[in-house]
C-alpha cells in the first residue's frame, strides 16, 4: 500500500509539472485533463516495479529540464534559467551516468534558442558540474546509501512488466501514429515557440530511444511517456471528431484496467 502511494504522489507531482509547462508556454493552447488523464494511464503501469522511485524522479528532472530549456524563448533570467539546466541534468546524472547523452541536449538548445555564447556555455557547465561534485563527496563520506534507492540499475533488477501490456500498448502505438500525422499535418499553424517545444520533444525522444538501444536496455523507455503524452493530447484536444476521441480514451481506459486487475 506505501509503495502504491508513493508511487501515485510521484505521478501526481509529473502530472502537475507536465501539465504546468504545457499551459504556461502554450504548447497546446486549450487546457484540458485530458493531459493529465493519459500521463496518468501511461504511468501507472510503473507500479509492476520492484522500485519505481528512480523511474518517476528521472522523468520529474526530465520534465523541469523541458520547462527549463523552453523557457529560453521569454524569460527575463536567462543566465539562471541556463544554469538550471545543466544544475538539473547533474542531479540526473546521479540517478544513472548514461544521462549524460542528456548533456548534448541541453549544449545545443542554446544553439537552438540563440542564447550560445561562451560566458553561457560555462554558467551551464558549473551547473552541471555542481551535483556531480556533491555526488562525489557523499560517495567519500559513505552517504551513497541514500543514492541507491533512486538508482535506475536497482529499479530495473527484474523483469519489465510492460510486456504485458500487449493490447495497451498496441493502442497506444497507433494512437501515436494518428498523433503525430495529425502533428505533421497541422504542424503549420503552431506558434512558433509551440513548434520549437515540438521539436525539442521529438529530440528528447531520440536521445531516449539511442540511450535505449545502445544500453541494450529497457530501463529508459519509460521517460518516453513524456513525450508521448504531449503528442497524444494534443491531438485528442484538437480533433474535430468528439466521438471517436471518446471512443479511444474508454477502449485505452479499459484496456488498461482490464490487464491491470488481471494481473
Amino acid at each position: 500500500m506505501l509503495k502504491i502511494g508513493g508511487l501515485l504522489l510521484m505521478i501526481l507531482l509529473n502530472t502537475f509539472l507536465l501539465n504546468k509547462a504545457i499551459i504556461q508556454h502554450r504548447i497546446i493552447k486549450i487546457p484540458s485533463q485530458i493531459i493529465s488523464l493519459i500521463f496518468i494511464l501511461l504511468s501507472l503501469p510503473l507500479i509492476h516495479l520492484e522500485s519505481h522511485w528512480g523511474a518517476t524522479i528521472s522523468m520529474s528532472l526530465l520534465i523541469l529540464i523541458y520547462t527549463e530549456i523552453i523557457s529560453l524563448t521569454d524569460s527575463i533570467n536567462i543566465k539562471k534559467i541556463i544554469f538550471k539546466t545543466g544544475f538539473i541534468l547533474g542531479l540526473l546524472i546521479m540517478i544513472d551516468y548514461h544521462f549524460s547523452w542528456f548533456y548534448f541536449i541541453i549544449l545545443v538548445s542554446l544553439i537552438y534558442y540563440s542564447q550560445f555564447n561562451w560566458k553561457n556555455f560555462f554558467i551551464q557547465l558549473v551547473g552541471f558540474i555542481y551535483p556531480i561534485g556533491t555526488y562525489y563527496l557523499l560517495s567519500l563520506m559513505n552517504y551513497q546509501i541514500i543514492l541507491n534507492a533512486i538508482k535506475l540499475d536497482l529499479v530495473f533488477s527484474k523483469k519489465y512488466y510492460f510486456d504485458d501490456y500487449h493490447i495497451f500498448l498496441s493502442i497506444i502505438f497507433i494512437l501515436l501514429i494518428v498523433s503525430i500525422n495529425e502533428l505533421y499535418h497541422n504542424y503549420y499553424r503552431k506558434t512558433e515557440n509551440a513548434k520549437k517545444a515540438f521539436n525539442l520533444l521529438f529530440f528528447f525522444s531520440i536521445i531516449i530511444l539511442l540511450q535505449t538501444v545502445a544500453s541494450t536496455s529497457l530501463k529508459f523507455i519509460h521517460l518516453m511517456i513524456i513525450p508521448m503524452t504531449i503528442i497524444i493530447s494534443n491531438y485528442l484536444i484538437y480533433t474535430k471528431h468528439k466521438k471517436f476521441r471518446t471512443f479511444l480514451l474508454g477502449l485505452l481506459f479499459i484496456s488498461f484496467m482490464f490487464k491491470f486487475i488481471y494481473l
